[in-house]
């Protein structure tokens, strides 16, 4: 089955975490999309699901493989883990895959999937 709506991905370096504290606090929960974020942070632990369920009126958490892709909802990368969705499905897959760079998760992460 073919994703039914809109999608939005953002990516950012460490640097970005005020920025994305702030645009995922203005979004919208009537805007029915799924947004999904990539953030350099490597094998740390990463809090940034409840950091940014702080202001974010759309529930925030991370990406589990094979998960169903749901409307209203904001998908992080997690930590060590390349995000990538499949085409065609409404499912997101985490893959422990080889540095993209010097990062994992990478912002531009290349999948077998995708090609």
């Amino acid at each position: 089955m073919l994703y039914p709506g809109p999608i939005v991905v953002i990516g950012c370096s460490q640097g970005g975490v005020l920025a994305l504290r702030d645009l995922t606090g203005a979004l919208d929960p009537r805007w029915r999309t799924s947004v999904f974020i990539t953030i350099h942070i490597g094998r740390r632990e990463s809090y940034l699901p409840e950091l940014l369920n702080q202001r974010c009126p759309m529930p925030v958490l991370h990406a589990r493989n094979r998960e169903m892709i749901e409307r209203g909802r904001v998908y992080v990368a997690p930590p060590d883990r390349h995000l990538c969705i499949e085409p065609g499905y409404m499912r997101l897959r985490g893959s422990c895959a080889p540095l993209r760079g010097a990062w994992r998760p990478s912002l531009d992460a290349k999948s077998p999937s995708l090609l």
